[in-house]
């Protein structure tokens, strides 16, 4: 069963997703780091395991890193991680939700992750359940996550060594960030089908018409957003990436040699056209790249697979597979 279907992502009863998305546990601030990299803001305290079992938090985590990666940018820079874990217990995070985000979304969501900034955790979490699920993870997997000790009034400042702007850290941490958190809910209600039974917020950001709230609050132009245009079936999972990513595994180590819109990518990208004509898969990917929104797909492989050719050959009829499947 894929990770989607498990977490019933766009599809059964999403009434536990929608009072998942207002407590607003975890957010899209529209901001980035000194990268380029959307920073994803998350409140343990917010998580509640006696409401929200750990399945359920993974099926919030993975729809909040579904709807960051409609963005551009997301997908060529990837995210970082606010985890607020101040005033949280085990009653907010479990060793079941760490597990389940670890070891079902993580591994199959094509998103690159940066940092993840743990800040002000209590003991039992930085020193019993975190070391326990990182047991079986990758030794560079541990060092994207940098622990923020001290006073409120400190974390901004310590967040801005590790190439994180105070203009990009939330008010609430200390920063000088605005973040709309009520647009961000409306936005992926909107998105996910769920609209009808998310209360409408009222907030500016949705007077101007055409453009989607979290790219407004990037600061996206217009010529820039991807219009996912008419979707048979208005499949969350079609529309939003038109894949089923089950069976997608990142590479541990996500961190590029190769800079994005380089000379060398473009030379790496016709090593891939050469390789993908050799093998026989130029004809197919052109046929489906004609019926699809998605032209950048093999570029997108390739920086999945840190621009190794081969694998991201590999990659590409699987992908195709897979949306063809949809």
């Amino acid at each position: 069963m894929s990770m989607m279907e498990e977490l019933e992502i766009g599809g059964g009863d999403q009434t536990q997703l929608r009072a998942d998305l207002e407590s607003k546990a975890m957010i899209i601030t529209g901001h980035q780091d000194a990268h380029g990299r959307a920073v994803i803001w998350i409140r343990l305290r917010y998580i509640d395991s006696q409401r929200s079992s750990s399945r359920d938090v993974a099926s919030l985590f993975a729809t909040v890193l579904l709807h960051a990666l409609r963005d551009s940018s997301v997908r060529r820079h990837g995210i970082v991680v606010l985890c607020d874990a101040s005033r949280s217990s085990m009653q907010n995070l479990t060793p079941a939700t760490i597990n389940a985000i670890l070891r079902k979304v993580m591994p199959n969501l094509p998103v690159r992750l940066g940092v993840v900034f743990v800040i002000n955790p209590p003991w039992i979490l930085s020193h019993v359940m975190l070391p326990i699920s990182f047991t079986f993870l990758s030794l560079e997997f541990k060092r994207r996550h940098i622990f923020i000790y001290g006073a409120k009034e400190l974390w901004a400042a310590q967040l801005v060594d590790f190439d994180m702007p105070i203009t990009s850290v939330p008010t609430e941490l200390g920063g000088t960030a605005c973040v709309d958190e009520n647009a961000f809910v409306e936005s992926v209600c909107l998105f996910t089908n769920i609209a009808a039974t998310c209360p409408r917020q009222k907030s500016s950001m949705m007077h101007i018409p055409q453009r989607d709230p979290t790219h407004i609050a990037m600061g996206v132009p217009q010529h820039e957003i991807e219009e996912p245009g008419e979707v048979p079936g208005a499949s969350f999972r079609a529309a939003l990436l038109g894949v089923d990513t089950s069976g997608i595994v990142m590479d541990d180590h996500n961190e590029l040699s190769i800079d994005v819109g380089s000379v060398e990518e473009a030379n790496r990208t016709t090593q891939l056209e050469a390789l993908l004509v050799e093998q026989g898969v130029m004809k197919r990917w052109q046929t489906f790249k004609a019926g699809s929104v998605y032209t950048e797909l093999p570029l997108w492989c390739l920086r999945a697979r840190a621009h190794i050719v081969e694998r991201a050959a590999e990659l590409l009829p699987r992908v195709m597979s897979m949306m063809e499947e949809l």
